[in-house]
């Protein structure tokens, strides 16, 4: 029995090692990169707009690369296609880090189709896009950047082999538990060690990863009540929407 787990703890360690080597190949070899993530998608109030289903929505864009993305790189726009009903009224950027770079758009007033591109984004670097859309349900997103596959839809930052660790942690209580029984602690040091390598290669894995979450983090803003009543207001002055009553009364 012994000799069985010891096979297990030294197979523990290698998968450990061998995912932590998979994790950062894929941060090295990841040259150039665009994330994406929809920070915020809600309706406007059925009071301000009637029975016109109008929704607001957020995206934020950054490089979580290691190289530039200039505006040369760009050879079809970030491009964000809703479903066929869907119009989009106005397409704008809110917030940026640096504040100079600049974000044209191309769209026409109510077509379904947006494009989007930065004039350049240096790594960690980032903007927040902003869109009224009537009739929304879904949306597709596509680009195409001289070498970058895809755009990477961000989630939540966590190492590879995390999920793997919750199995490895239970075969080290199991492991301790049976070192404890048989009063043996023959594999007590192999235990050390495979745990020690299964944390090192978490902190290294998120150390790695940091920048980019903080900087992705800043840019995940919700829209306030202001921005909904902006938001209603320029639908008003450009005649999408009618005004309420009361404002005619007035």
């Amino acid at each position: 029995m012994a000799d069985w787990m010891t096979i297990l703890v030294i197979v523990s360690i290698a998968l450990n090692i061998f995912m932590l080597a998979i994790s950062i190949y894929q941060l090295v070899r990841r040259k150039k990169s665009l994330a994406y993530r929809e920070v915020s998608e809600i309706p406007l109030p059925e009071r301000d707009v009637g029975i016109r289903n109008i929704h607001l929505l957020r995206m934020t864009f950054m490089n979580d690369g290691k190289e530039d993305i200039s505006e040369k790189d760009f050879i079809e726009p970030i491009t964000l296609v809703f479903n066929p009903q869907a119009k989009v009224w106005c397409a704008s950027a809110k917030d940026r880090i640096p504040k100079h770079i600049q974000i044209p758009f191309e769209y026409q007033k109510g077509s379904n189709t947006v494009g989007v591109r930065a004039n350049l984004l240096k790594p960690k670097e980032w903007f927040t896009t902003d869109f009224i859309v009537e009739e929304y349900e879904n949306y597709d997103i596509t680009a195409r950047i001289v070498d970058v596959k895809k755009l990477r839809e961000y989630k939540r930052l966590t190492p590879p082999n995390i999920l793997s660790g919750y199995f490895f942690i239970f075969l080290y209580i199991c492991i301790l538990a049976y070192d404890m029984i048989t009063e043996q602690m023959k594999l007590t040091s192999l235990l050390v060690l495979s745990i020690f390598v299964l944390i090192i290669g978490e902190l290294i894995f998120l150390i790695i990863l940091y920048p980019t979450k903080r900087s992705l983090g800043k840019a995940t803003k919700k829209f306030t009540e202001n921005e909904i009543q902006e938001a209603i207001i320029q639908l008003r002055n450009e005649g999408i929407i009618k005004p309420l009553r009361s404002d005619n009364s007035a």
